[in-house]
């Protein structure tokens, strides 16, 4: 089977934690939902930085990527 990396892209921030628990269960019940098919689930980006052709390092994103999935797939 061939591997795919599904990049999540950006998102607004819940409005409340409530908000937040219930995003975050459909998402854990979404990746439970396929199984063995999720190679690599759930990997955040967190704490990144962007580093210029010139070598400078800036706190944050240069793109709007907030985390990525590794599934296999016919």
């Amino acid at each position: 089977m061939l591997q795919y990396v599904m990049v999540y892209l950006g998102g607004s921030r819940p409005s409340s934690p409530e908000e937040g628990g219930r995003n975050m269960a459909k998402y854990r019940e979404w990746l439970a939902s396929l199984g063995d098919a999720a190679v690599s689930p759930a990997n955040p980006f967190r704490e990144t930085h962007t580093v210029s052709p010139g070598g400078d390092v800036i706190k944050g994103s240069a793109v709007f990527m907030s985390g990525y999935s590794i599934v296999k797939a016919d």
